[in-house]
């Protein structure tokens, strides 16, 4: 359920910032390499991080992206 709940809730973050959130967690995995519950919440916090990217740039069926976003992510 929390899940679906994550995929409904639109990212808060810049774009800067949700780069700098994944880059982050990406570099955390590699302290839980043994710890399987550590590497899953890690990996749920980038899914969600690419997810918002992904509609911040591609926006989804019912939005647009925003202009702003798209400028700010790609240069």
């Amino acid at each position: 359920m929390n899940e679906v709940l994550n995929l409904l809730k639109k990212s808060k973050k810049s774009p800067p910032d949700l780069v700098k959130s994944t880059r982050k967690h990406i570099d955390a995995l590699n302290d839980t390499k043994n710890d399987e519950k550590a590497t899953k919440k890690e990996m749920e916090k980038i899914t969600s991080n690419l997810s918002d990217m992904k509609f911040m740039l591609y926006g989804d069926g019912d939005n647009d992206p925003k202009q702003d976003n798209v400028k700010k992510t790609c240069g």
